[in-house]
């Protein structure tokens, strides 16, 4: 967690690799207390940058069908999805001054990533050119980097209502 006292992880049972044995969980960091099982049949958590919510790819259909889920860290535990999957979204990462959501998808037949306005998921940049994948924020918020094939790219991102994306050049 940004504050470094909670750690989000996936769990996976020994031995199997269908959907239903990937859980996410939430504890202390220090190791104390309870785990907390936050969903089933999910994977790749991260908190938003405020240490509110954990976002994470669930599969609630099985591996054809990817959802980009948060959750409440405190409060109400039900879920809320974000972006269903088109086939697939994956590896949602809040920007750090929380304005857009940087994910991955296959919707195009190949994976690209995407931004969208955060909270409310509204509006759809294709940020990648040429396939993409992982997308992670620099500290500032200001610059996106994800993975190429074998290449790490960068874009510079910049806007409040909108993002204006420069265009990916490689690392």
């Amino acid at each position: 967690s940004p504050d470094g006292q909670s750690i989000a992880y996936m769990g996976v049972k020994r031995g199997c690799s269908t959907p239903e044995c990937y859980s996410v969980y939430l504890r202390r960091a220090d190791g104390t207390g309870p785990v907390r099982k936050l969903a089933d049949t999910a994977a790749l958590p991260i908190f938003t940058p405020d240490g509110t919510h954990i976002i994470y790819t669930g599969v609630p259909r099985g591996f054809t069908s990817w959802d980009l889920v948060q959750v409440a860290v405190a409060g109400d535990p039900a879920p809320v999805t974000l972006i269903t999957g088109h086939p697939q979204v994956a590896d949602g990462r809040v920007s750090p001054h929380g304005r857009f959501l940087a994910y991955s998808s296959n919707e195009s037949g190949h994976w690209e990533v995407y931004l969208t306005l955060y909270p409310g998921c509204t509006g759809r940049w294709q940020v990648s050119t040429n396939g993409g994948n992982w997308p992670r924020w620099n500290g500032a918020g200001d610059r996106l980097c994800f993975a190429q094939d074998d290449d790490v790219m960068e874009v510079e991102v910049g806007g409040a209502e909108a993002p204006v994306l420069g265009t990916p050049r490689k690392l």
